[in-house]
């Protein structure tokens, strides 16, 4: 009688082999689909079937899957309340301050 222990012991190195092989199957254009960078990023197949993405401008993340916070690192100065925009930032300044960090005197 075989019991459920040397059977599950005895196929399991099986099953797993069958997956790894399936992987290896896998062409280069398999890889990079369904859209694995979120529509906000170019896939690139590496050598060993896997992938990288090229975020897109204002994307970051393994797979392009975070928004870029521009206004993160407080970039408009003397009180100036930044306003995170798709691909970058914009300041609105005090009214005795210009420029694109509210860094000039008026």
């Amino acid at each position: 009688m075989t019991s459920i222990n040397s059977l599950t012991t005895t196929l399991m190195p099986i099953y797993i082999l069958i997956i790894l092989s399936w992987f290896n199957h896998l062409t280069m254009s398999e890889v990079c689909t369904p859209d694995v960078c979120n529509k906000h990023g170019t896939c690139i197949p590496n050598n060993s079937n896997s992938f990288t993405c090229k975020c897109d401008a204002g994307f970051v993340g393994s797979t392009c899957n975070q928004e870029l916070d521009e206004c993160a690192s407080n970039p408009c100065l003397n009180n100036g309340t930044c306003t995170d925009l798709e691909n970058g930032f914009l300041c609105r300044c005090p009214p005795e301050w210009n420029g694109t960090v509210c860094a000039e005197p008026k």
